[in-house]
């Protein structure tokens, strides 16, 4: 009987925070997802106004047991404004990521006349899963 009642109050602790798990399951995915990133990176940068050229995945070795580290190497055009509202959406993103690297090129110095509206961003980030 004890553990019957141990057994349904756990259950209703879970029914209680059944939103928290749902939200750090998003932050925190079980698994790599790759498909669904992918899209999200494509589709946040749609909407900032930027030109998604691709990306690159590749796992990061940790020692740490439990959360492992998903490197994603991106490459988008625009203008230096709509990299801010990139950058900005990926804070504002579900899912955790932490910009670890981030270069430019287009504009070469003492160029003249150079459009600032086609630049090429690359971009390091690390997501994370379980």
């Amino acid at each position: 009987k004890k553990l019957t009642e141990n057994l349904e109050r756990l259950i209703s602790q879970y029914n209680e925070r059944a939103g928290d798990i749902a939200s750090l399951d998003k932050a925190v995915p079980n698994g790599q997802n790759v498909p669904e990133l992918l899209i999200n990176l494509e589709a946040i940068a749609s909407e900032s106004g930027l030109i998604f050229e691709g990306v690159n995945f590749r796992p990061k070795d940790l020692k740490a047991k439990g959360i492992k580290t998903l490197v994603a190497e991106i490459k988008v055009k625009g203008s230096y404004p709509n990299f801010l509202n990139y950058l900005t959406a990926l804070e504002k993103s579900l899912r955790i990521f932490d910009v670890v690297g981030a270069s430019f090129a287009g504009v070469g110095p003492g160029q003249i006349g150079a459009r600032t509206d086609n630049l090429e961003f690359n971009l390091i980030l690390n997501t994370y899963h379980y």
